[in-house]
């Protein structure tokens, strides 16, 4: 017979090796790798207090399937959703309720691009009450990251949105066809980098025993995740402006026939985003260091924060306490004011009292309050809960640049006739607006929050004030803040075969089995039955039409 030819010995038997084929249907597919930035993670020591209270997300390996956030079952899944999609701090949280196994939030992809021409106020709206939802997040174990939008992520979404609610009766139907996204992160825990937080301290000397005006800000930001925080309004605005005061002030202290009867001290901050943690701790350093400047020695402190929003023509003064009449605190706000006056710009007071019940600072004056150091925070924000201060979106291309420069040069003005009453010497030192959004551009081009602001930019802001001002020093103000690593990975998404489709295959193999032994134990009967046919060619291939 062919088959005893074709396949010498009991071939019968060799059916039953079919099955083996069919296993080797591969249960996953081809992988695609996009990067992924992890949310912020820190811990915090509350001065009063001897714990540090976690915040953030604790977590990096992710290994779960994928569901959107409206399937009906995302318990131990990885639920991926647009960041639109976070609408409250309460459905973000009910959505971690539900245990999920981690979660992917997608970006919009105009903050990839910085490009937010287009982008109407409702979707700013938007991404910021999702960003409200994202911040001062109490730990969870629970790996939480984001990713910017791309074709093949809407892609996964929509199969997803597709695939979630397979269940029950449906599943058995499309279990030979359907395949689910399985997310990975092979990642260590994350670990306490070892970094060390220096605040840059220096000064410009007036006439011998003067008293001293301070000027500080922060160079660090914060945003939902440390890898993707920019700061550029939020940290970097404020930096640029004391660095382009240091520049311009120095040509005036430089030379004794302008030096001026108060001394500048300045005070670039490495963590204070993170509730001004470096401001306590360079304070707490002060009080107990004799041979530094005494804080009663500083006559007022001014903080820079967040001065290129746009606030329809508005500057706003942040204080604790109303500055008296003839203290330096009300007279640099009367000069502040008729420099704003002069260009265009209201200047407008908000005294709001510190409640000291609440641990969490609003504005970095509030720390110097606590010293008894009279102090005014300069913002463009009204609102210190406003998340545009610790933003996603916090990039260079969206400071309002012409309002900027008058900002800038209004507390320039402001600050040089608190100096000098003879206008005649500051005639032509100016605070440069554009040398001040110089730096805000170059800051900001790179992720710069305390964990992660770059050596290079550290060295430049360092390098600029050792050449315009003196006595330059490196003060460590990292206490009570421990910062993680891991804040960048690579995600992997793969296509993989339901469970359901291991019941499916079984199914399928067990009746090819079946039907393999029917054939070889009746073998010999269904020959019988067919041999008739099998005689009679003709039967078989009908005959032929003359």
């Amino acid at each position: 017979m062919w088959l005893d030819d074709l396949f010498p010995g009991e071939w019968k038997f060799s059916m039953a090796v079919v099955p083996i084929f069919l296993l080797c249907i591969a249960p996953t597919e081809a992988s695609y790798e996009f990067p992924a930035y992890r949310m912020y993670q820190y811990d915090y020591q509350s001065a009063d207090v001897t714990d540090r209270e976690a915040f953030g997300s604790s977590v990096a390996q992710v290994s779960f399937e994928g569901r959107a956030p409206d399937a009906k079952q995302i318990t131990r899944k990885n639920v991926v959703m647009n960041l639109l999609d976070i609408t409250s701090k309460q459905s973000f949280n009910s959505l971690l309720e539900k245990n999920p196994g981690s979660v992917l939030i997608i970006l919009p992809d105009f903050m990839r691009t910085e490009d937010f021409r287009n982008v109407t106020k409702e979707t700013l709206d938007q991404i910021a009450e999702a960003e409200r939802a994202l911040l001062d997040f109490p730990v969870t174990q629970i790996p939480i990251y984001f990713s910017y939008e791309t074709a093949e992520l809407k892609q996964i979404q929509e199969e997803l949105k597709d695939l979630s609610d397979m269940s029950g009766a449906s599943a058995v139907l499309y279990a030979g066809s359907a395949v689910l996204h399985q997310f990975s992160v092979t990642q260590k825990q994350p670990e306490v980098l070892k970094a060390q937080l220096d605040a840059i301290e220096s000064r410009l000397d007036g006439i011998s025993g003067s008293p001293t005006i301070l000027v500080t800000t922060k160079m660090d930001a914060f945003a939902s995740s440390f890898a993707l925080a920019r700061g550029a309004n939020s940290a970097a605005s404020g930096l640029g402006v004391t660095l382009e005061i240091a520049r311009s002030l120095s040509m005036l202290f430089i030379d004794d026939s302008t030096r001026p009867q108060y001394n500048i001290l300045f005070a670039i901050m490495p963590a204070d985003s993170i509730n001004y943690v470096s401001t306590r701790n360079w304070l707490d350093a002060k009080d107990k260091n004799e041979n530094s400047a005494t804080l009663k020695n500083i006559h007022l402190a001014i903080c820079l924060d967040a001065l290129g929003s746009s606030s329809d023509g508005k500057l706003y003064a942040h204080v604790s306490k109303r500055p008296a009449d003839g203290t330096l605190g009300n007279k640099f706000l009367k000069s502040l004011e008729a420099a704003a006056s002069v260009n265009s710009l209201e200047l407008e007071l908000i005294h709001k009292k510190i409640n000291i019940q609440d641990e969490s600072r609003k504005w970095q004056h509030e720390r110097f309050a606590f010293k008894k150091v009279p102090s005014i925070t300069l913002s463009t924000f009204a609102d210190p809960e406003s998340p545009n201060r610790r933003s996603l979106a916090d990039f260079s291309s969206r400071i309002d640049k012409h309002q900027y420069a008058t900002v800038t040069k209004t507390i320039g003005a402001g600050l040089l006739n608190t100096l000098y009453k003879n206008k005649a010497i500051t005639h032509g030192i100016e605070v440069n607006g554009d040398a001040a959004f110089a730096w805000v551009e170059n800051l900001s081009a790179s992720q710069s929050s305390a964990g992660n602001f770059t050596k290079r930019s550290f060295n430049d802001i360092k390098k600029h004030m050792d050449t315009f001002t003196s006595n330059i020093e490196l003060v460590n103000v990292g206490q009570g803040i421990d910062l993680y690593n891991t804040h960048e990975v690579v995600m992997s998404q793969f296509l993989v075969r339901p469970p359901i489709f291991d019941l499916y295959l079984g199914s399928v193999v067990g009746l090819w089995l079946g039907l393999v032994y029917l054939l070889i134990t009746n073998f010999n009967e269904i020959i019988a039955c067919l041999k008739p046919l099998l005689s009679r060619p003709d039967l078989i291939k009908g005959k032929k039409i003359n």
